[in-house]
């Protein structure tokens, strides 16, 4: 029976082979043959696909798997062989069987075939100027927006998360990974994609809509975001009108500063920037009790604030962090807690 679907699909996945359809009601056959048995099968399961194959051509088993439903037909797997002798193997087997279902007597199939260049001329020529049905627009549109909608849901995407928990990829995948990615350039637009684009976007005018929301904006914050950017190589501090101000004094785009302002991450590995009305640079020093001494500086880029602490462990029992802890994210300059950065000063002297 076809029933199981699963496992027919799962044994017969990748496999060449012939195999025969038979109606239990009435005794009709059918012999097929493919190079990858498992997908071919899959067809079957699917009266969406069948009606469009029938659409243009005329396939009877199809039409008696419509009619009296997959339930009532019985696969069996006749042989596996090699592609080579596939379609001679399916031609032997439709003579000796002389199934009902079969309108060809002889295998055959169009892997490999390829149409002659006047062939596909014409049939270019043919499409031109074609455009779909408004019915068939309408069922495309359908079609995209039940794709749209078919997403897991929560209980399944939290499966998932599950199943994924704690997995970690052997040796050889990610040796695979690696071979894959390693040439990989980032493809970024040509000139003249870019220059195209501009042209499309010339004469192109706001909504009133979006016009008024920007206009609101504007009376809200009329001279812009103001923006405080700290060097936490040098200690510096500058303060800037706006947005605009801040990208051209460092060199980088103003979406780049919008980024870094919201994620609040470091930029270039130098530069913790703040929205200019929330925070303040500080800078609170506690001097070091044994000159000659390392002492630290801890920066919290979340309020501006610096405070250089006389030791490790002195900054430690404030910030209740451990001492081996700080010395790891002092050596790395990575961010701590997403909010400490922490730099060592030794006789005076910022090291970086």
């Amino acid at each position: 029976m076809l029933l199981n679907k699963r496992q027919i699909l799962k044994e017969n996945k990748g496999k060449c082979g012939i195999y025969l359809l038979t109606n239990t009601l009435n005794g009709k056959r059918y012999i097929g043959s493919s190079i990858n048995l498992g997908r071919r099968l899959s067809f079957y399961y699917s009266d969406t696909h069948m009606r469009h194959v029938l659409q243009r051509s005329t396939m009877l088993i199809y039409l008696s798997i419509l009619k009296y439903g997959i339930k009532s037909f019985r696969l069996d797997i006749v042989e596996y062989c090699d592609i080579s002798i596939l379609h001679q193997r399916e031609t032997y087997y439709i003579e000796k069987l002389n199934p009902e279902y079969n309108i060809l007597r002889i295998g055959s199939s169009l892997l490999g075939f390829k149409h002659k260049e006047i062939s596909r001329m014409k049939m270019r020529i043919a499409k031109l100027g074609l455009k779909h049905t408004a019915k068939t627009r309408e069922l495309i549109r359908e079609s995209a927006l039940l794709r749209k909608r078919n997403k897991h849901t929560e209980e399944t995407h939290a499966k998932i998360k599950a199943a994924l928990l704690g997995r970690k990829l052997n040796e050889t995948t990610i040796a695979k990974l690696k071979v894959k990615f390693k040439d990989r350039v980032i493809n970024k637009l040509s000139l003249e994609t870019r220059a195209k684009m501009s042209q499309a976007k010339l004469g192109r005018r706001h909504t009133e809509e979006t016009r008024a929301k920007m206009s609101a904006a504007r009376q809200n914050n009329p001279n812009g975001t103001k923006v405080l950017i700290n060097n936490i190589k040098t200690g510096e501090s500058f303060k800037y009108e706006s947005i605009s101000d801040a990208a051209k004094a460092i060199g980088v785009s103003r979406i780049t500063i919008k980024n870094y302002l919201i994620s609040n991450k470091l930029l270039k590995n130098t530069y913790f920037i703040i929205e200019g009305e929330k925070g303040v640079s500080q800078d609170i020093v506690k001097p070091s009790l044994k000159l000659g001494l390392i002492s630290i500086i801890v920066t919290n880029i979340n309020t501006g604030l610096k405070i250089e602490y006389s030791s490790i462990n002195a900054a430690s029992k404030e910030l209740n962090i451990n001492g081996p802890k700080l010395k790891r994210y002092m050596i790395s300059g990575k961010c701590l807690e997403n909010t400490y950065y922490i730099q060592k000063r030794m006789s005076g002297n910022l090291i970086t």
